[in-house]
């Protein structure tokens, strides 16, 4: 017996060593656990936040395509309704002069640019 019972402290403090290891390893296992989920956390925020982001210029710019293609189909009925009414009409058929077709359009680019602008000290005209 004598044998025997000279390897239990050995097997005993062994057995101690062992466990202190594996509870070290267990717990910085854990920090590493606790540290790694936080970090998926923030990075999931971020991605939703990105995809909130996208889904609203998304939006956005379908908004704006719809408001276009409304315009460009408001503009082609009023200019059908502007034919329809001037079809017989004696001043539709009149030749404008070049010189005030230019002096109408600049006119018109001006109205545009002020608008824009918001410049209220020029006249229009």
């Amino acid at each position: 017996m004598s044998k025997l019972t000279s390897w239990v402290p050995i097997v005993f403090f062994s057995t101690m060593l062992a466990s202190y290891f594996v509870t070290k390893s267990v717990m910085e296992l854990k920090k590493e656990n606790q540290s790694l989920t936080e970090q998926l956390s923030r990075q999931n925020s971020i991605t939703e936040n990105a995809n909130r982001t996208f889904r609203i210029i998304n939006n956005v710019s379908s908004l704006n395509s719809e408001e276009r293609n409304r315009s460009a189909v408001d503009s082609e009925k009023v200019k059908t309704v502007i034919k329809t009414v001037l079809v017989n009409n004696d001043c539709a058929n009149t030749a404008i002069p070049n010189d005030a077709l230019i002096r109408m359009h600049d006119y018109s680019e001006r109205i545009r640019a002020s608008g824009i602008h918001s410049d209220t000290g020029t006249p229009n005209r």
